[in-house]
């Protein structure tokens, strides 16, 4: 039915079935992707994440994986999950610029300790991982207004101005 009707959706549920029970997950994929081009615009979500889902758990592809929620954060800004699996998947492998990237997506979601906690952690992670120091102070600077600062931002700060032989920022 799939070569003569290529939307035909019985069919399609049906392969969808198969790949699943015997784990021919790019085979699985395939169909999704098709699913996924036969779908309206405002339904294409779910068949992005779930083929994000399977690059990344399945077929553990990191690349590919990093691709497919990419192309789900394309369709859906903020979609938790998608920003949740690429910091893991950055992190894995070390790219710490983009880790950063995404993560400055998701602090909008953060208010009051939690977000000034936030912002402290990744000015070590772009201090000690990304080798940004400049990042880094921007992260740390935002942690540190408000009524209760970071005791670690402001630490960070200060070394980072002792480094640098700013002794005025030292003595603040």
């Amino acid at each position: 039915a799939i070569e003569h009707t290529p939307s035909h959706r019985p069919a399609l549920e049906e392969l969808k079935r198969i790949h699943t029970e015997q784990e021919v997950w790019s085979s699985l994929v395939g169909v999704l992707a098709r699913e996924s081009s036969l779908a309206p615009e405002d339904r294409r979500l779910p068949f992005f994440a779930e083929i994000a889902r399977i690059w990344q758990d399945k077929i553990g592809n990191s690349k590919v994986a990093v691709s497919s929620w990419q192309k789900v954060l394309q369709e859906q800004p903020d979609h938790s999950e998608a920003l949740a699996r690429l910091l893991g998947l950055y992190e894995a492998e070390g790219s710490w610029r983009k880790y950063l990237d995404v993560a400055d997506r998701h602090l909008h979601t953060l208010s009051g300790l939690e977000l000034r906690d936030r912002q402290a952690e990744l000015g070590v992670i772009a201090q000690e991982k990304a080798l940004d120091t400049e990042r880094a102070i921007s992260y740390f600077r935002a942690a540190t207004s408000g009524d209760r600062p970071s005791p670690t931002a402001l630490g960070e700060l200060r070394s980072i101005a002792r480094s640098r032989g700013d002794w005025e920022q030292v003595i603040q």
